[in-house]
């Protein structure tokens, strides 16, 4: 079974994702973030889909959900309304795709990539701590 992502890691994520879109630092609030993150995500979902929610969440919203009063994503959005609109958005797109057919759905889930890395490597340069020094606590 394929590991999973930690809140911490998923923090770490957001935090890398949210640096390589507006080119400057998300600032997370460590526990309570850690906290909604963990009880609405972690246990929920496979690591692909909480990757693919995140992804969407941060690369689609100055597109599609961007206000006035709220320019830019937070992990608070994320895990209330944003979350479920992003997860919706990445469903769909890999529906359509056909990604669902079992053997697609393996293909993608072992290939697909972000920003240049994979789910699990980016995984693993957290482990490893190459990536978001910066964010570490």
């Amino acid at each position: 079974m394929e590991r999973s992502y930690s809140a911490k890691d998923l923090i770490k994520l957001f935090c890398h994702l949210y640096r390589g879109t507006y080119g400057e630092p998300y600032k997370p609030n460590w526990g309570k973030d850690s906290g909604m993150i963990q009880n609405l995500f972690v246990d929920n979902y496979e690591n692909d889909e909480l990757f693919g929610m995140i992804h969407v969440a941060i690369s689609q919203y100055q597109r599609r959900w961007a206000t006035p009063k709220h320019p830019r994503p937070t992990i608070g959005m994320l895990c209330t309304w944003l979350g479920q609109q992003a997860m919706g958005f990445w469903l769909d797109e890999y529906q359509r795709k056909g990604a669902y057919d079992e053997k697609v759905y393996q293909k993608v889930k072992t290939t697909r990539s972000t920003m240049g890395y994979s789910p699990s490597t980016i995984l693993d340069l957290f482990k490893i701590g190459k990536c978001l020094s910066q964010t570490d606590t």
